[in-house]
């Protein structure tokens, strides 16, 4: 029988001087600029006994990306969903609490309206009365109280009281209404063009005569 063939030292100073890479070498080289992760697939065995293994292993990290990668989407859903829930709810809380509000508002100009110093004729008692309501109810910023005709007869800022409001929006809303009206809020005279509310209700007294104009100012 034929002996196999053995490279003797004489062979191997060939292959080195020949311009041959050794194999070996470049090999480690290559497998060093590896990432981390593909190093330890790459010395996982794909032959013999231990094949069932390596498929196992590939199979596990499959299946853990796929539950990482829905479990992170799940997530961000969840918060997406939960934010505009609560984006949500704090709007209607906030629309409520303004409803709660004009309602209140509404009910104060409908009472102050209605009493009798607003319905009498003592200017002086008016304006004493507005004063009092304004530091009482400090939600408003300006009470003003007008004649049949518009002019101001009464009103918590001083140098405002005899000047005509006939044309003002408000008094013209008073006058066609029965009741208490709200205007939205834009730039308003009473407080120097600053945005704001005013509410305004027609002053009726007890004959059913129409006796002025009863304003307020919410900004």
């Amino acid at each position: 029988m034929g002996k196999c063939h053995t490279p003797n030292n004489e062979s191997s100073y060939v292959l080195r001087n020949s311009g041959v890479p050794d194999l070996p070498k470049r090999l480690e080289g290559l497998l060093s600029r590896l990432p981390r992760p593909i190093k330890a697939i790459t010395t996982l065995p794909t032959k013999g006994p231990h094949r069932f293994a390596t498929i196992l292993v590939f199979l596990i990290i499959l299946v853990s990306i796929v539950f990482i990668g829905w479990g992170a989407y799940t997530v961000e859903r969840r918060l997406i969903a939960s934010t505009g829930y609560s984006l949500v709810q704090a709007a209607s809380d906030a629309e409520s609490k303004l409803d709660l509000m004009i309602a209140e508002r509404q009910r104060n100009i409908e009472a102050f309206a209605a009493s009798s110093i607003a319905r009498g004729q003592d200017q002086q008692a008016l304006t004493a009365y507005l004063y009092r309501l304004l530091w009482s109810y400090r939600a408003f910023q300006w009470f003003g109280v007008t004649d049949a005709h518009g002019k101001l007869i009464a009103s918590t800022d001083p140098s405002t009281v005899g000047q005509d409001r006939s044309g003002s929006l408000w008094f013209q809303q008073a006058i066609t209404s029965d009741g208490v009206r709200m205007l939205d809020a834009k730039p308003t005279e009473e407080v120097q063009g600053r945005r704001a509310i005013t509410f305004t209700s027609p002053i009726i007294t007890p004959n059913g005569d129409f006796h002025g104009v009863f304003a307020a100012v919410v900004e």
